[in-house]
């Protein structure tokens, strides 16, 4: 996890101690969040109040590790005030916690899809996805609390290459 979006869900309140993610709409809706914070975070560094000032570096230390370590309190009050910026708060909305895993969802935006869906899709049955395209690394695939997440597009190119090949799945 980057620090964008390791800053972005502990605006939320949803801490990556408590094992907690975000699930981003999109990968653009990340983008978005992430340049929201940047410009957040400057508009605080050129502010008049030495105290937004203060917590502007505190959240750039935690988060960015750029310059000196911060009292709690400073990086406290630079979260409160990026939770307070009105375009921050309306991109915070468009994100949510994910319930079933609880962290960042590996499908979110990517084309990640469990191996029963891509079972389904590709025909292939899922014990053959799972020890000898996964096993093997035939495909790319993430694994998050023992379920397992493989590429929908790699999945799909590799039965288009296996079927083409005449050793793709058999028609029922």
């Amino acid at each position: 996890m980057n620090s964008v979006s390791r800053l972005y869900a502990d605006l939320g309140g949803l801490s990556m101690t408590g094992k907690r993610g975000v699930l981003w709409p999109t990968p653009e809706e990340e983008s978005r969040a992430a340049q929201a914070v940047r410009a957040a975070l400057g508009r605080m560094l050129r502010s008049a109040r030495k105290q937004d000032m203060i917590a502007a570096r505190a959240v750039y230390a935690e988060y960015f590790g750029i310059g000196e370590e911060w009292p709690k309190i400073a990086l406290a009050r630079g979260l409160r005030r990026l939770r307070a910026d009105p375009e921050v708060r309306r991109l915070m909305r468009a994100s949510r916690a994910d319930p079933t895993t609880g962290f960042i969802r590996p499908t979110a935006g990517a084309g990640w899809i469990t191996v029963r869906e891509a079972a389904r899709l590709s025909r292939y049955s899922e014990d053959h996805i799972r020890k000898w395209l996964v096993g093997k690394g035939k495909i790319r695939s993430r694994t998050v609390k023992g379920r397992i997440y493989v590429n929908r597009s790699e999945i799909r190119s590799y039965a288009r290459k296996m079927t083409v090949r005449g050793y793709g799945p058999r028609e029922d």
